[in-house]
């Protein structure tokens, strides 16, 4: 836990009984299930200002932003 807490990052290694296809189908079925509306209501407030959340919670894709990417932030606080 002190290295989420200082540098940030962790990376697991050799966890018994993890499955990388379980894992990946989890993420997929977050993206592809959720209903866009319940998506929306996790958006950190930068990107859609009626919410609350600062730190925490979904990403969204920005146009024409070079990373690409989408993402969900989670933690305590």
């Amino acid at each position: 836990m002190n290295n989420l807490r200082t540098v940030g990052f962790l990376v697991l290694t050799n966890v018994p009984g993890y499955d990388e296809g379980e894992h990946f189908e989890a993420v997929r079925a977050f993206y592809r299930d959720i209903p866009e509306a319940e998506k929306k209501r996790m958006i950190w407030h930068n990107h859609y200002p009626q919410n609350k959340n600062v730190f925490r919670g979904l990403t969204p894709v920005v146009p024409n932003d070079a990373a690409h990417k989408e993402m969900y932030d989670m933690g305590g606080s």
